[in-house]
C-alpha cells in the first residue's frame, strides 16, 4: 500500500512540475520586446535610416510605453487589460519603426548608406 501512495505522489509531482517552470516572467515578455525595439531604433539611427526627428519621436514613444508600464505596475499587479494595452502600443511602435526605417527620409540622404554601421558583432 505504501508503494502505491509513493508512486501516486511521484506521478502527481511529475505532472505538476511543468506548471511551475516559467513563473519568473509575469509581464508577458514586455521587457524583451522593449529591448528589441530599442535595438532596432538604435540600429536605424546608426545606419542613417532614421532622421533626427524620427529617431527622437520613436525614442520618446518607447519611453512613454515604459513609463506606462511602471505606472501600471505601481500597484504591484499587471492586469490582462493593462498587459494587452502595453502589447498593442508596442505593436504600433514596431510598425512605426518598420515604416520609418524604410522610407526615403534618411539622415545622410536617400542613397548614402554607411555599411560600417551595420556590424552586428
Amino acid at each position: 500500500m505504501k508503494r502505491y501512495i509513493c508512486a501516486g505522489l511521484f506521478t502527481l509531482v511529475a505532472a505538476a512540475t511543468p506548471a511551475f517552470a516559467n513563473q519568473g516572467s509575469l509581464d508577458g515578455g514586455l521587457n524583451e520586446r522593449e529591448y528589441r525595439l530599442e535595438q532596432r531604433i538604435q540600429h536605424g539611427w546608426r545606419s542613417g535610416e532614421l532622421s533626427r526627428q524620427e529617431y527622437r519621436r520613436l525614442n520618446y514613444e518607447l519611453r512613454e510605453i515604459e513609463r506606462a508600464e511602471r505606472y501600471f505596475k505601481s500597484d504591484g499587479f499587471l492586469s490582462q487589460r493593462e498587459l494587452g494595452e502595453l502589447h498593442a502600443r508596442l505593436d504600433g511602435l514596431s510598425r512605426a519603426v518598420y515604416r520609418e526605417t524604410r522610407d526615403l527620409d534618411r539622415r545622410h540622404g536617400p542613397y548614402n548608406y554607411d555599411y560600417r554601421a551595420d556590424r552586428r558583432y
